[in-house]
């Protein structure tokens, strides 16, 4: 069964810092592949929720989009929600 996405909105705006931050810096063609990336990773997760491991954020779990990204999330009844976009280069 897939279940439903949500996004907090501590991840919505961590989503929208990256993609100014990759509007600045980058192409359309970094940016289109970051956006890819992320689908995939949220498919994946709606799909099989437990496929990535649990993070150091109070039990959520973690998808590692690229080195520079990852996605915390929290596994629920019915759906799964995007607790934040994670910048790997703050550990």
């Amino acid at each position: 069964m897939i279940l439903v996405v949500t996004w907090s909105d501590e991840a919505r705006q961590n989503y929208f810092s990256i993609l100014e931050y990759l509007q600045k810096r980058w192409t359309k063609k970094e940016i289109e592949a970051f956006n890819n990336k992320l689908e995939k990773t949220i498919l994946n997760i709606a799909q099989f929720p437990n496929m990535y491991p649990h993070s150091e954020f109070l039990g959520y779990k973690r998808a590692v989009i690229t080195k520079q990204t990852s996605l915390v999330y929290n596994v629920k009844a019915t759906e799964i929600e995007i607790i934040a976009l994670w910048d790997n280069r703050k550990e």
